[in-house]
């Protein structure tokens, strides 16, 4: 009696015309769609960064005008000492009080979709009405903690359309009085 054995499978030798093409074809568009995702990833990853890098250059250059404003005075007139207030009052070395201030920026606010403002300093310095200055906007957050008679503590948030940055910073004042 003879068995009966299946025809050779000619299949289990390798692959025919038709399935390489088609499994190529799968790869190509597979690969395809990964680099288009990756160009948009990489596209929109580059904004960002740039973004950030400009609020955190532009609160740093803020953080220090706010700082030599703070130096260049005497003493603390308001916030008192552990109060927290959204401005600072100073006194200077020719007795002239200084008002450091936010004042809402509606424009920016606007454009941004945040409320934002400006942060002004008032000077009562002997002219008629003081004088006004705007030192910069996009303020999004302000605060003066008073830690010491010479000392003031600042938190600071500045924000644009694509984030935010903050920072807080103490500062100390020069007190004439111990150098005699």
């Amino acid at each position: 009696m003879r068995m009966w054995l299946p025809p050779p499978d000619r299949r289990g030798r390798g692959f025919t015309a038709v399935e390489l093409v088609v499994s190529t074809l799968i790869m190509c568009m597979l690969g395809a769609i990964f680099a288009r995702v990756m160009g948009r990833l990489r596209q929109s990853a580059q904004p960002t960064l740039s973004d950030r890098l400009v609020i955190n250059i532009e609160t740093t250059r803020a953080s220090g005008l706010l700082m030599d404003r703070i130096r260049e005075s005497l003493e603390v007139v308001r916030p008192t000492l552990g109060e927290t207030t959204p401005f600072l009052v100073l006194r200077n070395a020719l007795n002239e009080m200084n008002l450091l201030f936010l004042e809402p920026d509606e424009a920016n606010s606007a454009l941004c979709k945040k409320t934002l403002y400006r942060l002004k300093s008032y000077t009562r310095d002997g002219t008629p009405g003081g004088t006004t200055e705007q030192l910069f906007d996009s303020v999004q957050r302000l605060t003066f903690t008073c830690t010491s008679p010479n000392q003031v503590q600042f938190s600071l948030v500045l924000g644009n359309l694509k984030g935010e940055f903050g920072l807080v910073t103490q500062v100390g004042m020069m007190s004439f009085g111990e150098l005699e």
